[in-house]
This record gives C-alpha cells, structure tokens and sequence, in this order.
C-alpha cells in the first residue's frame, strides 16, 4: 500500500473504532506477520494461497477483494 503497510492501517483503524472488526488478507503467511496481526487487534488473518501460474497484481487484489466480500458477509451472520 502506498500509503501505510498493512499492520500500520490495521492500527490507525482500531485506533478509529476499537470494536472494528478486521480481517487481514495477504499473499504473504509468514509467521510473524500473522502474529503482528493478530497482536494488533486483527479478527483474523487469511494467506491468499499461492497460485502455480503467475498472476498480475490486479488479477492478485481481484481475489483478495472477493476473499474479503466472502468473509463479510460470515461476519453479517455472527
């Protein structure tokens, strides 16, 4: 993000509304991330799986939108 890393936005929004719930998603699953994450007031944290063929970034950001449309609407059952 151009701005602010993810963790970075994750903050500045709890920051804003502390009961946000916010769910991470990222390409990237690396241990510590995720625990970054999670420390920082994430709901949950999805790795996007990785794909065999390569992917542009759009094609990548269009997957995560979808993955994050699927978990909103968990989120409006709960």
């Amino acid at each position: 993000m151009p701005e602010m890393d993810g963790i970075a936005a994750l903050i500045e929004i709890k920051k804003f509304d502390p009961q946000a719930r916010v769910v991470m998603c990222s390409a990237m699953g690396q241990k510590g991330l995720v625990i970054d994450a999670i420390k920082a007031g994430a709901s949950d944290f999805v790795v996007k799986p990785p794909r065999k063929r390569k992917e542009s970034a759009r094609q990548s950001a269009k997957r995560c939108a979808d993955c994050v449309r699927r978990l909103s609407k968990l989120f409006s059952l709960v």
